[in-house]
């Protein structure tokens, strides 16, 4: 019931051409236009808290010039935080497994950015060895994630590894920011080399999603660890890991 009212609102709004497309958040611009997924645009347009945990941690560890790669770019509202924070030269991949919402991250990350510094990759983190994944779209845009059911709310998308993604990096040191809806346990847990370019990393856990559950966590953090990141502080359930 809680969704439909939202969606009602939104609706009347729209009638009523009060709703925007242009939002501040987070301390900065991003756009996004009146078709896009109605929960989040909601959030916007009450002014409330939009991945504020990972914005923090975003202005308090990450420093003017990094490079990042970015897993899970959604609408683009982290990627622009992200531009924000490192400069217009800094260099800047972003993952994102849906078309639409690639485009838009595009859009948001390319803000205030210098000529190709920006770089959106359209495809999941999966480590099958497949060249394609089943991807649920799930009930918004921040819920997508590689699903081995299908069904009908899914898609077929690429497939990439965190280590292909970086590639372009050139053996240069990148910070890694991270929201993959639950296979980051996989990718800590698969990666190996990558981790010694990686001297921050961001990552938003998803205890419901692991079978495993504290165990999953503390074997993600024991993995870190042994790569020379140390959990430095957590914002509800996103963790901000630094090489010691």
């Amino acid at each position: 019931m809680a969704r439909l009212n939202r969606r009602i609102w939104l609706w009347l709004k729209d009638l009523q051409g009060k709703t925007r497309e242009v939002f501040d958040v987070n301390g900065v611009t991003v756009t996004v236009p009146r078709d896009a997924d109605g929960d989040l645009r909601y959030v916007l347009e009450k002014g409330r808290p939009y991945e504020a945990s990972e914005a923090y941690l975003i202005s308090k560890y990450m420093p003017v010039g990094t490079n990042v790669v970015e897993l899970g770019g959604c609408m683009g509202v982290i990627s622009a935080v992200i531009r924000n924070q490192i400069g217009p030269d800094a260099r800047h991949i972003v993952v994102e497994a849906r078309h639409d919402l690639a485009q838009l991250v595009t859009l948001n990350a390319s803000r205030n950015a210098s000529p190709d510094k920006v770089k959106v990759v359209e495809a999941a983190i999966d480590y099958s060895g497949a060249e394609t994944v089943s991807f649920a779209v799930g009930r918004n845009a921040h819920v997508g994630r590689v699903s081995a059911e299908g069904g009908k709310s899914s898609v077929t998308v690429s497939a990439t590894t965190l280590r292909a993604v970086a590639k372009p990096m050139g053996g240069e040191k990148f910070a890694l920011v991270c929201d993959i809806e639950g296979a980051e346990t996989d990718l800590v847990a698969k990666e190996s080399d990558i981790f010694t370019q990686i001297d921050l990393a961001i990552i938003e856990l998803h205890p419901h999603q692991y079978a495993a559950g504290q165990q999953a966590i503390d074997e993600m953090v024991a993995t870190l660890a042994s790569h020379g990141l140390q959990r430095v502080e957590q914002v509800e359930n996103v963790v901000c890991f630094l090489r010691a």
